[in-house]
């Protein structure tokens, strides 16, 4: 199974990412505005908690998912950090998958290493 990390907006990954509509999609953005907070640039500790508590369950439903051959995981700021924790839950989880980051922009490259496949 393929796990696609990307900041580009959905309409961009639409079109240049293959199977997208059989894609399980998991968007930390709205995963944040669905939980009502006005500015998402500022979070707090409990904010954190409730939105990786949130981005755990989807990873867990994207893990189990038999109907989807790819996950997608739409992220404003994906670090190295955000990376390494998502490999480590599916792990821990016993999840196997080929890690991919779509980076168009070419943007990220100081964690290309951290991929098996980059998709510009």
């Amino acid at each position: 199974m393929r796990f696609i990390f990307t900041k580009e907006d959905r309409k961009t990954v639409r079109k240049q990412v293959d199977n997208f509509r059989q894609s399980y999609i998991i968007d930390a953005r709205e995963i944040i505005l669905q939980s009502d907070y006005v500015d998402t640039g500022v979070i707090t500790t409990a904010q954190d908690f409730i939105s990786n508590n949130e981005v755990e369950k989807r990873l867990l439903q994207a893990m189990n998912n038999k109907k989807s051959t790819q996950v997608i995981y739409f992220h404003y700021n994906i670090t190295g950090t955000l990376v390494k924790n998502v490999k480590a839950f599916f792990r821990a989880n016993g999840a196997k998958f080929e890690y991919i980051l779509f980076d168009p922009g070419q943007d990220l490259k100081a964690i290309y290493r951290l991929f098996d496949e980059i998709q510009p």
